[in-house]
This record gives structure tokens, C-alpha cells and sequence, in this order.
């Protein structure tokens, strides 16, 4: 899950006050001017994103994406990804371009993927967008077994039109629901390891 933010410093602390959960940092994009940390749930993770070049993210779509939505005053999910371990099948599925992306992390290690369907997350239909990681299991970004102890996702509602995105997502997907309505991601749940949970509500346009 993408979660635009106006500062990464501020950010992170901000949603550890508003969370309780701890981030981890991540790195920069190259070729679109934006920089991240990370919440990790193990198998999962939340992605704090803004931005570092504003003339470099203005040449990316992703970039301006993000700088369009980093300075609000509220966290919103404003996208949500889902793995994939067979990018080239879904891409052929659904007509789309693979878009390869890496990052280099504090301790010089490179992270690449693979995205597929990022510019409809990014536009109208607010649909979620697929990764491949392309990396040692134990870089994954969830993979902190010291932070978040015991957090994770236990679900998301989109909203959007039904026949459209049970053909985007092909198979049903644990722990996804899906409504009739105007596009756009309705909530993210989120599990803390006190048993609370953290609700984050989506723009839906």
C-alpha cells in the first residue's frame, strides 16, 4: 500500500504517533524523484512515499502522481499493489507494459522490480497495480523480524465497477473486497500486535 507523504521524517513520525507501528528506512527512486520509507508487516508492508527532486519527479508519471497527493493533512491509501511471482502472464492477460523500477537501499544493496498496471492506479480508475520483486527473499522490504512484531493487513475494500475489477484481478485474492461504486480504494485494515486495528480510508473519486 502507497501512503503520500509532504516529508519523510515528519511522516514517519507522525504515523508511528498516529500508528504505533514502527518504519524502517528506504531509499530513492531513481528516475522519479521520490524517496520512501517503510512499515513492515513481514510479509507485507506500507510504503511512506515523497518526494526529493520535484523537477525529476515532474518528468516521471509516477513523481507527479505523488506530488499531486504528498501534501495533504491526512494519511489516505492512495494505492494499493499486489505481488505477483508471474508478472509476464498477467501482463499478457491484461495488455499491459511491464515497467521495471530499483531502488538502492542505506547499505548500497539495489532492490529491483517489476509493475505492471501502475498508470490505471495512478489514473481514473484508481485500480491496483501488480509487482514482481526481483530479489533475495530475506531484501524483501517486509522483512524486518524485529519491527511490527505480529502486524498485518487483514483487509482491503475497493470500490469501482465489479465486472471491471474481478477481470483486472482474475482470481479472488484473500482478504480483498470488492463493491460497486465510484472508483477507488474504500479502506485499508490494518492488525497491530496490541489486537487493535487501523483503519485507513482511500480517495474515492
Amino acid at each position: 500500500m502507497v501512503v503520500c507523504v509532504p516529508d519523510i521524517e515528519d511522516g514517519v513520525e507522525r504515523f508511528e504517533q498516529m500508528s504505533g507501528l514502527e518504519s524502517v528506512s528506504g531509499g530513492k527512486h531513481a528516475g522519479h524523484g521520490t524517496q520512501n520509507a517503510i512499515v513492515p508487516f513481514h510479509e507485507t508492508y506500507l510504503e511512506l512515499v515523497t518526494i526529493f527532486d520535484h523537477a525529476e519527479a515532474m518528468e516521471s508519471p509516477f513523481g507527479s502522481w505523488v506530488a499531486e497527493r504528498c501534501y495533504r493533512s491526512e494519511y489516505k491509501a492512495d494505492a494499493v499493489c499486489f505481488r505477483t511471482q508471474h508478472i509476464g502472464p498477467l501482463t499478457s492477460r491484461l495488455g499491459l507494459e511491464p515497467n521495471s523500477m530499483s531502488r538502492v537501499t542505506d547499505d548500497g544493496r539495489r532492490l529491483n522490480w517489476t509493475t505492471a498496471g501502475l498508470s490505471e492506479a495512478l489514473g481514473s480508475e484508481r485500480l491496483p497495480f501488480f509487482i514482481e520483486w526481483h530479489i533475495n527473499e530475506a531484501d524483501h522490504p517486509g522483512n524486518f523480524p524485529d519491527a511490527n512484531r505480529d502486524t498485518q493487513m487483514v483487509g482491503v475494500t475497493l470500490s469501482g465497477s465489479l465486472e471491471r475489477l474481478g477481470s483486472w484481478l482474475g482470481d479472488p485474492v484473500a482478504g480483498v473486497h470488492l463493491e460497486e461504486g465510484a472508483p477507488g480504494i474504500r479502506q485499508v485494515g490494518i492488525r497491530t500486535s496490541g489486537g487493535g486495528v487501523l483503519n485507513l480510508s482511500g480517495d474515492v473519486t
